[in-house]
């Protein structure tokens, strides 16, 4: 068995081979019959963030892909709220962009900013962001449980700064997963299964899906320490129920 686990944020200057690599050498390795977790074919489709627009609409904030800047303006002046940009391929909170009102006067240096290397995503802001986002742990299509506690925890930045990821300042707080979170875990269910994605992180605000992270989904030690839950054991016991299938 193999487990094929990179951080894209850590690798993107330093290591930027290291990524196909491992999917390429996944690949192989399950070509000749181990078992690779998370599946590198499904993988190979998920290499950036356009991977998410492959999941129901309704889970999904409005969002434009363009590399043209009139494009993004116009998606932008359509909002009516503030909006985010971030490029197309990174993680991490890198150059990642709030536009309200007070930022307009900027918005070209900005979109340009993120262009410069690629595709640029500009999403609509939703207002319960400002909470920060519930990171969701999910094996095999469903949410991570064990002793009544889900595998999550809510990620926060207190600074001022819009990003909540780890990387740029988050905290992780105890949240609760409601209903709602459950539901959209269950309507991007059946893809997760389909490309063979048996560990992944959900990025939840509101009744949306911020991003799917499939690669590197960090965060599992805060959940254990804000729950008190132990879950590697949930993981290794599904492990093992696939080396015996």
């Amino acid at each position: 068995m193999l487990l094929l686990r990179n951080d894209p944020s850590d690798d993107a200057l330093d290591r930027s081979w290291a990524q196909t690599s491992g999917i390429l050498f996944g690949q192989l390795a399950a070509m000749r019959g181990v078992i690779v977790l998370n599946d590198p074919f499904g993988l190979a489709n998920a290499l950036n963030k356009t991977y998410f627009q492959h999941f129901p609409e309704q889970v999904r904030p409005k969002t434009c892909i363009s590399r043209d800047i009139h494009d993004i303006k116009e998606f932008i002046s359509n909002q009516n709220d503030k909006v985010v940009i971030k490029p197309l391929q990174g993680s991490g909170g890198q150059s990642v962009f709030l536009i309200g009102e007070d930022e307009k006067a900027n918005l070209n240096q900005m979109i340009e900013a993120v262009i410069r290397d690629g595709y640029c995503i500009a999403q609509e802001y939703l207002p319960g962001a400002v909470d920060g986002d519930v990171r969701l742990f999910v094996l095999n299509g469903r949410p991570m449980k064990k002793d009544g506690k889900y595998a999550a925890f809510r990620r926060r930045n207190d600074t001022g700064d819009a990003r909540s990821n780890m990387h740029s300042g988050g905290k992780g707080v105890e949240c609760e997963v409601t209903e709602k979170m459950l539901e959209l875990v269950e309507m991007v269910r059946p893809k997760l299964v389909r490309d063979g994605m048996f560990l992944c992180g959900l990025d939840i605000v509101d009744d949306k899906l911020m991003e799917i992270n499939v690669f590197s989904p960090g965060g599992l030690g805060s959940s254990q320490e804000l729950t008190g839950v132990d879950f590697t054991d949930v993981i290794i016991r599904d492990l093992e129920r696939k080396l015996l299938c």
